[in-house]
C-alpha cells in the first residue's frame, strides 16, 4: 500500500483529545465572533434603513443639521 500523508504523518493517539478540545474551542469562538459581527451589521443596516426613511418623509429636517453641528460643537 503506498504510503499518503495521512499515513505517514499520523498525530500519535494520546494528542488526538487535546487537539480535538483545541479545535472545538476555536471553531466556538469564530462562530461567535461570526454570529456577533452578522448581528452587528444586520443591525446597522436596518437602523440606516430607519432613519433614511424618516429623511425622506420630513425633508425639513435637513435645514436643522447646522443648528445641530452647532449645538454638538
Amino acid at each position: 500500500m503506498p504510503k499518503t500523508f495521512f499515513s505517514k504523518y499520523k498525530i500519535p493517539t494520546k494528542l488526538h483529545i487535546p487537539v480535538t478540545s483545541f479545535l472545538f474551542k476555536w471553531l466556538f469562538f469564530a462562530l461567535l465572533v461570526g454570529v456577533l459581527a452578522g448581528s452587528a451589521a444586520a443591525l446597522l443596516l436596518v437602523s440606516l434603513d430607519f432613519v433614511t426613511n424618516i429623511r425622506e418623509s420630513n425633508i425639513w429636517l435637513i435645514g436643522f443639521l447646522p443648528l445641530a453641528g452647532l449645538g454638538i460643537g
